[in-house]
């Protein structure tokens, strides 16, 4: 049995495509996560989609809709190498659960998330699946009656002629953790026994990796490779390309991470698919034939990392951070290599 098929047995449910990519936004934002003391909310855009590419190779997001093409209950389920009680496996993970329930759908959804658990064995997508995990924030109640636990032990129907789903079982609180970093200002020393932070090299690659899968290892339910696969796929802003740019270089860059957010495609440089060989190769063959195309994307190029990352920018993005941190003229005065301008 193929996903789509299994999905397709619940009232107005199916998968949704990279077509549904601004409804599902525009649901995701109006639709935050509940808990006693306040809503937490995040944003994704512009592509809901691609924070799913990043984390693996196999997602699918599932949708539900009224009789007037509202979507009314959002949900993702990834699936990827992990570990479970130290012996390697693949693991699933339920998100991004947002729903608005009312009598007409809310029986559908906690059947449906029961037996995509149930019936991931014999869904051909998800046969190699043996653990479900997902995160409930402050025992939401929304959500854990979109996953089936509101009835008796954790039963509240049979799903497709299934057995009785499945029980959630706690694995362990989710926590949150902040790293604060002080600005090093001249004449403090660090204290004795204190975490230094530092850039990664290359060099550091074998032993991070270690670091990353021996962590995942003992804990319950833990991811294999995550440290190569985040090398490979969750490429941020490079500093290079910005330089590149001011130089006048034209950049032609992959749709990962953070390059994608400062290219206009066509206007500044270019934008292709990831692992589309033949789509990097016919826009540089087209720089290197079109000299207009080349000269305009060039200038603005220069002028789009000047207004991001010029002297003045960053200068403006700092005096941003200080005042949010409350820090003025007396307290930032010592740091060297660090101007402090007063607003107005």
């Amino acid at each position: 049995m193929r996903l789509a098929e299994l999905v397709a047995r619940y009232p107005n449910t199916r998968l949704a495509t990279p077509a549904d990519n601004a409804r599902i936004l525009d649901f995701f934002e109006r639709t935050p996560m509940h808990t006693s003391a306040f809503d937490v909310q995040y944003r994704r855009r512009p592509d809901f989609f691609r924070l799913l590419r990043y984390q693996s190779d196999r997602a699918f997001v599932i949708l539900t809709e009224n009789n007037c093409g509202d979507i009314r209950g959002l949900a993702t389920a990834s699936l990827r190498p992990g570990w479970a009680d130290g012996q390697p496996t693949t693991i699933g993970y339920l998100g991004d659960l947002r729903v608005r329930l009312d009598r007409q759908f809310s029986g559908a959804w906690r059947r449906l998330f029961a037996d995509l658990v149930t019936c991931a064995p014999h869904v051909e997508e998800m046969a190699d699946c043996t653990h479900w995990f997902t995160t409930v924030i402050d025992r939401n109640r929304a959500a854990l009656a979109a996953l089936g636990a509101g009835g008796p032990s954790g039963q509240s129907g049979r799903g497709i002629g299934r057995s009785p789903q499945p029980a959630l079982v706690p694995i362990g609180p989710f926590t949150m953790r902040n790293l604060v970093m002080r600005l090093p200002l001249a004449g403090r020393s660090r204290p004795r026994g204190s975490w230094e932070v530092c850039d990664a090299r290359a060099t550091d690659t074998p032993a991070l990796t270690d670091f990353f899968e021996e962590e995942n290892r003992r804990v319950p339910l833990g991811f294999r490779g995550e440290l190569p696969r985040r090398l490979l796929r969750w490429e941020g802003l490079s500093i290079a390309m910005l330089e590149a740019m001011a130089a006048g270089a034209v950049p032609v860059v992959a749709d990962v991470g953070d390059l994608k957010d400062r290219i206009d495609d066509g206007v500044n440089g270019f934008v292709v698919e990831q692992d589309d060989i033949a789509g990097f190769a016919e826009r540089i063959l087209r720089l290197l034939d079109d000299e207009d195309t080349w000269r305009r994307c060039s200038s603005r190029a220069v002028s789009s990392a000047i207004e991001h990352s010029g002297v003045d920018a960053v200068a403006r993005q700092w005096h941003r951070h200080l005042r949010v941190q409350g820090l003025g003229p007396d307290v930032v005065a010592g740091a060297p290599g660090l101007e402090y301008e007063q607003s107005p």
